[in-house]
């Protein structure tokens, strides 16, 4: 299969565009069906596209051959990288609105259809934001719980809740350029697009009404250890980018925490210079003088005190 090359079944022109990225790997295949066949309830009266991108060589010829069907593109490239994927599905919307749907989640009945209409009430809004459910073994519950805070002060119920949930948006194409997308933050993609969304003033609605599912799953990225690191990434360029001062100090909070959180992790894994390193950074940032007592834990550490040293 040559992975340049697009192919589509594509035969009406549609309203919005579902973008979904994947691996396409073998283990992948249930549940990237489960979410192709979730849409067919989800879009109710609108056109839609969806454009199943698969990034990386891992993916599982049977599955890429049972891809294509009426209403499906498919687009592969080379790099296995999910913002990657991200930007190139973005690159090729050519409807009015987009939207985007991990392959292990799903959509609810209408979801296409109650946010469409969300975001052409008047006045005109550039993206609408929705909850959703989460769903953990045999538990579920809501995605968001603080979603009503958002459309009052965005920026600000950020630092309360990641209000941008990767299924739970949709985004008006001419007010959500391709830029967005490029230079994104590993591993928070969502909510780095979320702060640059309010920093550039786009209109957000807020439509408190479950339209998406996420399956969580163990060994996620979100509970590895890069993950942690990469907030740090994410508050320094919040802070290059953020001019509010209120919005600022909160960021240099965030950050001495960030910072304390890899100096603890890198004390357990008993890595005792970078611990070292960044919780003296902790302890520069405002509001570092709460992890000053760490620095007893660390003491005890490197004169091979250990068992004091964890406590």
């Amino acid at each position: 299969m040559n992975l340049a090359t697009p192919q589509s079944t594509m035969t009406s022109p549609a309203e919005v565009t579902v973008i979904i990225p994947t691996l396409a790997t073998r283990d992948r295949q249930a549940s990237l069906l489960r979410a192709l066949d979730s849409l067919a309830g989800a879009k109710g009266q609108r056109s839609i596209q969806i454009l199943v991108v698969v990034n990386g060589n891992r993916y599982h010829a049977p599955l890429i051959e049972a891809l294509p069907r009426p209403g499906v593109e498919l687009l592969c490239i080379q790099e296995a990288s999910l913002p990657a994927a991200i930007l190139a599905g973005r690159k090729a919307v050519r409807t009015r609105y987009f939207c985007f749907l991990d392959d292990d989640d799903l959509y609810l009945p209408d979801a296409i259809e109650l946010r469409v209409a969300a975001i052409e009430t008047s006045p005109a809004a550039d993206l609408v934001v929705t909850n959703g459910l989460r769903r953990s073994g045999n538990q579920e519950q809501p995605a968001l719980s603080l979603l009503g805070q958002v459309e009052a002060d965005p920026q600000i119920a950020l630092f309360q809740e990641n209000w941008l949930a990767s299924c739970g948006a949709l985004y008006r194409t001419a007010a959500v350029p391709v830029a967005f997308f490029e230079q994104p933050q590993p591993y928070l993609e969502w909510t780095w697009l979320a702060f640059r969304l309010t920093c550039a003033s786009c209109r957000i609605r807020v439509l408190e009404v479950p339209t998406f599912v996420i399956n969580d799953t163990p060994g996620s990225a979100s509970k590895s250890a890069t993950y942690v690191e990469s907030h740090v990434t994410l508050y320094r360029r919040m802070l290059a980018l953020g001019q509010r001062p209120d919005v600022r100090q909160l960021l240099e909070i965030r950050l001495a925490a960030a910072y304390h959180a890899i100096a603890d992790q890198h004390l357990r894994s008993r890595h005792l210079a970078t611990a070292w390193t960044n919780h003296l950074r902790s302890l520069a940032c405002r509001g570092g003088w709460r992890y000053a007592s760490f620095s007893r834990r660390l003491v005890l550490a490197t004169l091979g005190l250990s068992a004091l040293a964890g406590k």
